[in-house]
């Protein structure tokens, strides 16, 4: 069952006697659940009628105490489980029959799989029925462009559906490789609310309000290699590589930055105030606070041979075929070296 049947069936008032939520999209996920909570528990009596236990602090002893208590002024108490792999890994037939059988219509359990560690090959899966395992995965088509529409609504914000895909291009949330969700989704909107005097959304307002995320990665990138972080610049360079995005792009935009960084420093050494270096190097005022802001952890010298460190990797993507990663990771070490100050 996804998200829009379980909705459909909260508003019938029909109800299982437990569920296993699982999936990425912890925003629904908390969504649904506190519909769950709110048709079924008066308000003022969640502390008698609403458990929630984080199996890490709590053991197989405390579920059992709460899910044999009844509701209070109730139609059902509700037990919620945190960290249900653990409950997973210790499964057998007498929790099964402890657990998961005859709870009775006055109790609702439900599992929280937000990080999708229960298998559905596991025991615990196959304990639940399809109609009893929501599937909470990232919203996509028009259900994505209809949650986007209705948020920016909310704020007397309209947008067209060329400007929502561009949006949704930028902002990340269906690459596979990204851990976004629309909580995620939601600051972006937030953003451009906050940023945008106008009903109509367009991509301007997108682009002015947005921090791209490549260019925010190839940032903390700069920001690491100029820290002498090998390690913690190479778990960047793979964030940004998973991004699936052109190696000569990142390779481009590494370079772009470290020229930037050295006629900011350039100017600076030459008296220019920051209005006429902001002004020189034709950057939006983001980008200038941020290239000043990491320009002194490196020297003129040092830029000069990132620079042409940068050029020779670009030189040699561009003339054979090579295994691109290497070279990247390669170069990045290169960068991080101590003779490069």
């Amino acid at each position: 069952m996804n998200y829009n049947e379980f909705m459909l069936s909260i508003k019938k008032n029909s109800f299982k006697e437990k569920y296993l939520f699982t999936g990425e999209e912890v925003y629904l996920m908390n969504e649904a659940l506190n519909e769950l909570i709110d048709a079924n528990i008066p308000k003022g009596t969640e502390g008698m009628n609403l458990s929630r236990i984080d199996l890490k602090d709590a053991n197989i002893e405390d579920l059992k105490n709460s899910i044999v208590t009844l509701p209070f002024l109730a139609q059902r108490k509700i037990t919620v489980v945190y960290s249900p792999e653990i409950l997973s890994e210790n499964y057998n037939n007498e929790i099964s029959l402890d657990l998961l059988s005859d709870l009775g219509n006055h109790q609702v359990l439900i599992l929280i799989d937000n990080d999708k560690k229960i298998k559905a090959n596991s025991k615990l899966y196959k304990a639940f029925k399809s109609d009893e395992i929501i599937l909470f995965d990232k919203l996509k088509g028009k259900d994505l462009v209809s949650w986007i529409e209705e948020k920016l609504k909310a704020y007397n914000k309209k947008i067209d559906l060329k400007n929502i895909s561009y949006f949704i291009q930028q902002s990340g949330y269906l690459s596979k490789n990204l851990k976004l969700n629309l909580n995620d989704l939601e600051n972006e909107i937030l953003k451009i609310v906050s940023y945008s005097n106008k009903e109509i959304i367009d991509k301007d307002t997108i682009d002015k309000s947005m921090i791209k995320l490549l260019d925010k990665n190839i940032f903390d990138l700069l920001t690491s290699i100029g820290e002498q972080n090998v390690d913690n610049s190479l778990k960047i360079f793979s964030e940004i590589y998973l991004m699936d995005e052109p190696v000569i792009k990142i390779v481009y935009m590494i370079n772009r930055r470290f020229r930037l960084q050295l006629a900011y420093k350039s100017y600076r050494k030459a008296n220019y105030s920051d209005e006429d270096i902001a002004a020189k190097l034709r950057i939006k005022p983001y980008e200038y606070n941020k290239i000043s802001a990491i320009s002194n952890r490196y020297s003129i010298d040092r830029l000069t041979k990132c620079i042409q460190a940068v050029i020779e990797t670009e030189k040699t993507l561009k003339s054979k075929a090579v295994n691109e990663r290497y070279e990247l990771e390669n170069l990045i070490v290169k960068l991080v070296k101590s003779n490069y100050k």
